[in-house]
């Protein structure tokens, strides 16, 4: 992508629902920061820290997270999800009255928020950040998809700007109909999938695995997962390829017990350094959210997808990248890691 914003201050500040936010603002960031932009980041714990390792250089603002809550049980997330809704709109009105004063306290020009709904302000121009203009609603709520659509529209309106990190043809586009969804909002622009890797060298050193597992995600589920990739790491003598595992979130590896010869684990990776592993990999299994999907397309992998439980986005995006033949899917309950090796 390639913004038509130079010389202003920028406010960005992504939303805290895992780290996927976070890292498609990196290559934003970076242009912005090319086109002679000064750049703020709000943020706050996991998102601050990943952000500030990537630019150390950069102003931060203490911007509160959402902490919302997910289900160990993928069949109750929605009811979870609903339960939350006052809670959500409590936050948006937060932000959006510590928007209005960091604006003039900070003499912010512009305002870039991803998917913090109540980021906007009148006293400078503000653009909005999604891929998902339309909800997939779990079976049972099909009635309600208009419903959602109409009160997401409802809130991007309040934009000058939606941006959508996705391809503008139908046909080619990764998200399918999470964006192309007939959507009567006229602020809308296409500016191509986000990632960090579009300008890297593909033939930088790789760090070479037969299995690399990406495991990241809202808790509780990401641990759910992680416990049941161990649970089913084979012994030393039945192993005879060499697995990597990057757990995403730091953690005393000493508390997971040891580990065959071949098995590598990584309670974290730098996004900058991520791309050395994936690369070097034959075989990738991962969660299917949207910015690791973007991150794929960019290096033109494909992968064994685990959407995580409940999260109708993912599941929807899972089907969607095995009908484009970009990968494959499994439900996290019938994962079976010697099915791959």
């Amino acid at each position: 992508m390639k913004t038509e914003i130079s010389h202003k201050k920028i406010l960005i500040a992504p939303l805290d629902w895992g780290l996927g936010h976070a890292t498609r603002c990196i290559p934003v960031i970076q242009n912005l920061l090319e086109q002679n932009n000064e750049v703020v980041i709000a943020a706050d714990g996991a998102i601050e820290k990943l952000l500030n390792n990537e630019f150390p250089n950069l102003n931060f603002l203490k911007l509160f997270n959402y902490n919302v809550q997910y289900s160990n049980n993928g069949k109750w997330l929605w009811w979870k999800l609903l339960k939350q809704i006052p809670h959500l709109l409590k936050c948006f009105k937060k932000e959006n009255q510590w928007l209005d004063n960091i604006v003039e306290k900070e003499k912010i020009e512009v305002v870039i928020s991803d998917n913090r709904y109540g980021l906007f302000t009148k006293k400078c121009s503000s653009i909005f950040i999604t891929h998902q203009l339309q909800l997939q609603m779990p079976e049972g709520f099909k009635w309600a998809e208009s419903i959602t659509k109409n009160l997401i529209e409802k809130r991007i309106k309040n934009f000058d700007e939606c941006w959508i990190p996705d391809y503008e043809s139908e046909e080619k586009s990764l998200s399918g109909k999470l964006s192309h969804c007939n959507s009567k909002l006229r602020n809308i622009k296409f500016i191509e999938p986000l990632s960090r890797f579009k300008k890297l060298n593909l033939s930088n050193s790789k760090i070479e695995s037969d299995i690399l597992i990406l495991i990241s995600g809202p808790e509780p589920q990401r641990t759910l997962l992680e416990e049941k990739v161990f649970s089913q790491l084979p012994h030393q003598k039945e192993l005879d390829k060499k697995i990597i595992v990057i757990g995403g979130k730091v953690r005393n590896v000493a508390l997971l017990g040891e580990f065959p010869n071949l098995v590598q684990y990584f309670p974290y990776v730098n996004p900058s350094e991520i791309l050395s592993y994936l690369i070097g990999a034959k075989k990738i299994i991962c969660r299917s959210g949207y910015s690791t999907i973007m991150d794929l397309d960019a290096i033109g992998k494909s992968a064994i997808f685990i959407p995580t439980p409940g999260q109708t986005e993912q599941i929807y995006l899972a089907h969607r990248m095995k009908k484009m033949e970009k990968g494959n899917f499994v439900n996290q309950a019938n994962f079976q890691l010697q099915n791959y090796l």
